[in-house]
């Protein structure tokens, strides 16, 4: 996914290729990849928040009991952690808008002919829809 994100996103990419196909897992695979961003946007929604609640009490604590260098240190290594998970989720959104932006990007369902194949496509197809990612034929 962060491969996919990287490629998508990159300038060079764009600059160069007309056309980037991608090869996807089988449909539950699938699925589950496209739901990512909007599952990392949550969790780490709900990340920033108890980092920010902790925050305000770790600071209470060291007021009182002291946390010299080692408490500084550690609370710049959660925020930069918590920098980078920001960025990260935001590279994510960004793919996520650009997969459900049906002029630059269309998916097309390729199966095997059998029962089993042609259903597993429906299902893929209308999940698609519901996210918002354009199907083509």
């Amino acid at each position: 996914l962060v491969a996919l994100a990287s490629v998508i996103g990159s300038p060079k990419v764009a600059k160069e290729y007309d056309v980037i196909i991608v090869d996807t897992a089988p449909t539950g695979h699938t699925l589950r990849l496209l739901e990512l961003p909007k599952f990392l946007d949550g969790f780490l929604g709900k990340i920033i928040n108890i980092r920010m609640k902790v925050s305000g009490l770790l600071s209470t604590f060291q007021a009182f009991f002291g946390g010299g260098e080692a408490a500084s240190k550690r609370a710049q290594t959660i925020d930069s952690a918590m920098n980078k998970l920001e960025q990260f989720k935001t590279q994510m959104l960004k793919m996520q808008k650009k997969l459900q932006n049906a002029d630059e990007t269309s998916f097309v369902v390729v199966t095997v002919p059998t029962k089993l194949g042609v259903a597993e496509s429906k299902r893929l197809m209308r999940e698609l829809s519901t996210q918002g990612v354009s199907v083509t034929d």
